[in-house]
Parts: C-alpha cells; sequence; structure tokens
C-alpha cells in the first residue's frame, strides 16, 4: 500500500495545501518527508498494544472512537479540521514531544517550509492516514494489508 499515492490520489494532499494555505507541491514534498515516521509509529503504537493482528484492530479500535473514517472525510471536504482531534491522532503515534519536534525541524528544513506549517501538517497527515485506515478496515474483514505494510518498517 502506497499511502502517498492514497493521498494523492484521494484529494488529501490537496486538502492539506488548502488547510495550510500552501501550494500541492509544498505539502506533497513535507507529505514525503513526514509520512515514514507516521508509519513508524503507527507499527510501534502497534506493537505496545500487544503487536500483530491485536495491537493494529486496538489501534484502529482508538482511531474509531475519535471519529474513524470521518477523521479523513471532513478535511477532505474542505470542512476543515479539528485540530485538537488531529493532535489526539498523532500523540497515539509519537507521543514523545522531542521527537515531534526533531521529525517537524527535519522536515521544514528538507521540504523549505517554515516549522509552523510543517508543525501544523504533521497532525493533520496523521489525521487523513488514520482516516484512510479507518475507512478501508471497515470495509474489510482483516487488517492483513496494514500489517504487511507496518512490517516492512521493523527495521
Amino acid at each position: 500500500m502506497d499511502i502517498l499515492t492514497t493521498l494523492h490520489r484521494s484529494g488529501g494532499i490537496d486538502a492539506l495545501a488548502r488547510e495550510l494555505n500552501l501550494l500541492p507541491a509544498e505539502a506533497a514534498n513535507a507529505a514525503r518527508c513526514m509520512l515514514p515516521a507516521v508509519l513508524k509509529g503507527m507499527h510501534d503504537a502497534a506493537v505496545l498494544h500487544g503487536g500483530g493482528a491485536v495491537g493494529l484492530r486496538k489501534l484502529v479500535d482508538a482511531w474509531e472512537e475519535l471519529g474513524g473514517g470521518g477523521l479523513a472525510a471532513g478535511l477532505l471536504a474542505g470542512n476543515g479540521a479539528d485540530q485538537a482531534v488531529a493532535a489526539q491522532v498523532l500523540d497515539l503515534l509519537i507521543g514523545i514531544p522531542a521527537e515531534k519536534s526533531g521529525l517537524i525541524d527535519h522536515c521544514a528544513t528538507a521540504s523549505g517550509l517554515d516549522p509552523l506549517e510543517t508543525g501544523r501538517m504533521l497532525p493533520l497527515l496523521a489525521m487523513l492516514v488514520a482516516g484512510y485506515i479507518c475507512a478501508r478496515s471497515a470495509s474489510e474483514s482483516n487488517l492483513d494489508w496494514l500489517a504487511n505494510t507496518l512490517a516492512e518498517l521493523r527495521d
């Protein structure tokens, strides 16, 4: 599963750009930098929740409590994003402030964006990815597709 391609095709990158007043290319560059850390955070969170299918299900259940597929739907529809919910989604994945700060600084430098813009984008990106995963998991009986993606991030 190539999440960046999915975000492009679904309009997620354009939604991020609109929400943050960025060019789509700027949002795509920042997302490209942030996605590996977001996915690694998913892997690590699933491990903390018991690992394997059990850990993934608990993580998806936590996202469902925050809005499920609707986490992405509102932003994609141009209705804006609930920053507090986006921050909660991110905290489930990258809960250590120093890790977030380091990632934001690194991706700001790599993408050429202002660190404030990058800092606003990180939780929104996590929310979009979580919403996409919730929507997909609702239509499939298992999370093998996600487990396979996250297994690639073990090393």
